[in-house]
């Protein structure tokens, strides 16, 4: 089910969970000239540390739970999916909180998502992906200069190139708090586990 402030609707019960948290904030939020902002800020926590462990002990702690994660930003959300079996559940998705509340920001975590994201652009978008780069040239004609979405989720060369850590740290403060936030789960849940979610 999905669950807000305001909405609980079960779905379905399986042997596996899927975990579908989606912040209510995306690219459209990127300051004007920070474009790419918000997808640095999803990729440096979710492939980083927190304030308890670096990105080593999260990778060791979330092995055996051997969740298949991975993470995406459009123009108005960021969404987290992740599939994991029933009994590890609770241990995957205490380690998701923790790395969502506490993320460490180390520098080595936030140079290394900048320099993926730059070459995402240059090789991924640019010259390799050409339905990619036709969707974001139909959203640039669409759009004029200065609409939320004229400019691509993954940012542009020049945007993600001058994006500080202090960039990152600022919209996460900003808007990656639980007022913006939709949790979605599916499969063998438990009423006291999906409580706890809450």
């Amino acid at each position: 089910f999905f669950f807000n402030d305001t909405a609980t609707t079960e779905i379905y019960t399986l042997s596996l969970h899927d975990a579908l948290p989606i912040f209510h904030v995306g690219s459209s939020a990127d300051p004007v000239g920070k474009a790419g902002l918000a997808r640095l800020t999803l990729a440096t926590i979710m492939h980083g540390g927190t304030k308890a462990m670096t990105l080593a002990k999260v990778e060791a702690a979330k092995y055996p739970t051997a969740a298949n994660e991975h993470s995406f930003v459009d123009r108005d959300n960021l969404v987290i999916a992740a599939t994991v079996h029933k009994d590890k559940f609770d241990t995957y998705f205490q380690l998701l909180y923790e790395r969502l509340k506490y993320p460490l920001f180390a520098p080595a975590d936030f140079n290394r998502q900048k320099k993926q994201q730059l070459a995402t652009i240059r090789s991924g978008l640019v010259e390799e992906n050409d339905e990619w780069f036709g969707k974001e040239l139909l959203q640039w004609l669409l759009y004029p200069v200065g609409h939320p979405y004229h400019w691509p989720a993954v940012g542009r060369i020049e945007s993600v190139t001058n994006l500080t850590l202090d960039d990152v740290t600022d919209f996460w403060l900003k808007n990656l708090g639980t007022g913006n936030l939709t949790v979605g789960i599916a499969g063998a849940y438990s009423p006291e586990q999906a409580e706890r979610l809450r």
